[in-house]
């Protein structure tokens, strides 16, 4: 289990499947780096065999793999909400009740000092 303090830049999901992440800076969305290997060579898991290949974070997984930068506007959507643009950032979704990511465009809201973002037309806080 991810310790409070570490939520939001380390994961613990093997890196199976269509889950999708935000990076801890919201910029790009990917996959927590987090993979089963026959003779890892550091583990914090229980299982001996899970292991991150991102050693530079003193072994902790993170959301290094398959990342998908939201400004790149060329990106290919997996989401019909999504938006990339230099304007975009990552939010976390949940659709068909699965957790999820995606890029949607986002602005930050002086007046209100809230993250504003925008899906089919609507602005939300």
């Amino acid at each position: 289990q991810v310790p409070v303090y570490g939520r939001g830049f380390f994961c613990n999901d093997l890196e199976i499947g269509d889950d999708w992440s935000c990076g801890p800076s919201h910029h790009y969305k990917g996959r927590c780096d987090l993979k089963n290997y026959v003779f890892p060579k550091r583990t914090y898991f229980e299982a001996s065999h899970m292991g991150p290949s991102f050693t530079h974070a003193d072994y902790c997984p993170l959301i290094v793999s398959d990342t998908t930068d939201c400004d790149n506007v060329n990106a290919k959507s997996s989401h019909a909400i999504e938006f990339f643009g230099p304007d975009s950032k990552c939010i976390d979704v949940t659709t068909k009740k699965k957790k999820s990511s995606a890029c949607v465009k986002s602005s930050c809201n002086p007046d209100t000092q809230s993250f504003d973002f925008e899906v089919g037309g609507s602005i939300y806080s």
